[in-house]
């Protein structure tokens, strides 16, 4: 896989993530329309790293979104102890 490829991969991951549509599913499909033949061959092989590419893709998904919304996540973990202490 090529530095590019990995690129094009990681930001269609990252625009389809929070749509209701599968982005695992584009990092499959798109290697094929695009014609890259090197992944597609690396998708199929048994003890190929692709598997951990994708979860690093979903990884890299959820440490941006945690950023982004940091203060939320700030503001409901201070809202679920406050109603455990109020009962």
């Amino acid at each position: 896989m090529t530095t590019f490829q990995a690129i094009v991969l990681g930001v269609l991951q990252g625009v389809t993530e929070l749509f209701p549509i599968s982005s695992l599913g584009h990092t499959v499909i798109y290697p094929n329309l695009f014609g890259w033949s090197n992944i597609v061959s690396w998708q199929s092989q048994s003890e190929s790293p692709w598997l951990a590419f994708v979860v690093m893709l979903h990884v890299g998904s959820a440490v941006g979104l945690l950023v982004y919304f940091w203060k939320t996540w700030v503001d409901i973990v201070i809202a679920f102890f406050r109603t455990l202490r109020k009962g």
